[in-house]
């Protein structure tokens, strides 16, 4: 009871303080994440396996698709599928190593993370925002919200392409979308 309780109240401020995600033409400041990476998510970022912290612009890739959600968040439970999808088509697309995705759990701790992943089987790498630090610096927006950042950025931060806030719908249309956000030709 306890825990719904719990989850209710983090749904609550996640859709009470949810804003318009970022705006394409605007930048990010350029973030640092933490924890564990297995070798597979380390070895697919080009981070060190053994770096313990990384900044978004030191991911190897031309752009960089964020995925902000909550485990507790009913539509980011019901897009988890429909996102790994995603992921398997980014892989097997032209673009396979030049986007890559990555999500961050506003309000949820590094357990809450791994539930979600093992829950959903989530192939991309995950990680915690217990704190909402990086959700507060993405603008508090709600989830699920995906954001198209080019890499690495320059000293105003990364520069936003692409955003939604809510499911994407059709997988090929989104990733048809990211590709044209990218400017890659098809």
């Amino acid at each position: 009871m306890k825990r719904l309780a719990a989850s209710l109240a983090i749904l609550a401020i996640l859709a009470l303080s949810a804003r318009a995600q970022p705006a394409p033409g605007s930048f990010l400041a350029d973030m640092e994440l933490s924890g564990p990476l297995t070798p597979e998510q380390a070895a697919s970022l080009g981070i060190s396996k053994d770096a313990r912290t990384f900044r978004l612009s030191q991911v190897k890739a031309e752009f960089l698709l964020l995925e902000i959600f909550s485990m507790y968040c009913p539509h980011c439970q019901r897009e988890a599928s429909r996102v790994n999808e995603l992921d398997a088509a980014l892989r097997s697309s032209p673009w396979a190593g030049r986007i890559l995705l990555l999500g961050l759990g506003a309000g949820n701790s590094s357990f809450e993370v791994d539930v979600f992943r093992e829950q959903y089987k989530i192939p991309f790498p995950l990680f915690a925002d217990p704190d909402f630090t990086m959700h507060k610096a993405l603008g508090q927006v709600g989830t699920p919200c995906f954001i198209l950042v080019g890499l690495p950025g320059d000293e105003r931060g990364l520069p936003v392409l692409d955003s939604l806030t809510g499911g994407f719908g059709d997988t090929k249309a989104f990733l048809d979308r990211l590709a044209t956000a990218a400017g890659f030709k098809k």
